[in-house]
């Protein structure tokens, strides 16, 4: 629990106090006698919030990851089977062609 204080402050800088992020605070004061309660103020709020540790991660949506993770296997599988067929020499492009037929193929059974 993060002990907010309830004003306009920390309304507004409510995700970088205790959210998914870096935050860095300047607590200002004044050196006037007048104000030394707000400042007095100032400082305690400074010091909570100095108190307050986030651990910052990369949002990620799971079922985008996911997404790339497969794409990735996906294109891993394509260069090693280019690389067990021998996509190479005489008669590499229509081998090529057939590859990528039967992997359309593939993909529309799988739609």
């Amino acid at each position: 629990h993060i002990p907010y204080r309830n004003c306009k402050l920390t309304w507004l800088l409510r995700e970088g106090l205790g959210g998914n992020s870096k935050t860095v605070m300047i607590a200002t004061v004044n050196p006037v006698a007048d104000y030394s309660g707000i400042s007095i103020g100032t400082l305690r709020y400074a010091a909570k919030c100095k108190k307050i540790v986030n651990k910052a991660r990369i949002s990620e949506d799971p079922h985008a990851k996911k997404i790339k993770e497969l794409q990735d296997e996906i294109q891993a599988l394509r260069r090693q089977l280019m690389e067990e067929v021998g996509l190479i020499g005489e008669g590499a492009e229509e081998r090529a062609q057939n590859i990528q037929h039967a992997l359309q193929l593939d993909h529309q059974m799988m739609d």
